[in-house]
């Protein structure tokens, strides 16, 4: 199943739809358990060649590991939890429907969104990923409470 009137809707109103409740809590739960695993054995000094890990700069001396790290990229082709969600054939009949049959990721990332750090900034990922053909599409999942406050 692809998307619903209501998201086709959203989609063509404002560019994006929400899906509350896509991925399973314990999904969520095995990707932050993950990659906080990931994070603390950087720090350890074991190298992963096959991600790429960004400090968080804002973290002078950050409380663990973890809130060091500003994102981890390419978790997709190295991490089978978040293969797995990439993969999701609910997930994939989804984006057919927005972008065509030949669906391909192009890149995945974690990002830690610690209380106190800088964030990302409003933007558009179109103009940091040139590519062609269009469209292109990204998907977001909230692993843990997204707030204004957080």
């Amino acid at each position: 199943m692809g998307l619903t009137e209501a998201q086709r809707a959203s989609w063509e109103d404002n560019g994006f739809f929400i899906e509350r409740g896509f991925a399973d809590r314990a999904v969520a739960d095995a990707m932050v358990d993950r990659i906080v695993e990931i994070a603390r054995a950087d720090a350890a000094g074991e190298q992963r060649p096959d991600l790429h890990i960004t400090p968080d700069k804002t973290n002078e001396k950050p409380a663990s590991p973890e809130v060091g790290v500003s994102k981890i990229f390419r978790v997709m082709r190295a991490e089978p939890v978040f293969y797995e969600f990439a993969t999701n054939p609910r997930l994939l009949a989804m984006m057919g429907d927005l972008v065509g049959p030949d669906v391909d990721c192009f890149l995945s990332q974690f990002i830690f969104k610690h209380p106190g750090t800088l964030g990302q900034p409003w933007h558009q990922d179109d103009y940091y990923f040139r590519m062609t053909p269009l469209p292109q599409v990204g998907v977001w999942l909230a692993c843990t409470a997204a707030t204004p406050d957080n």
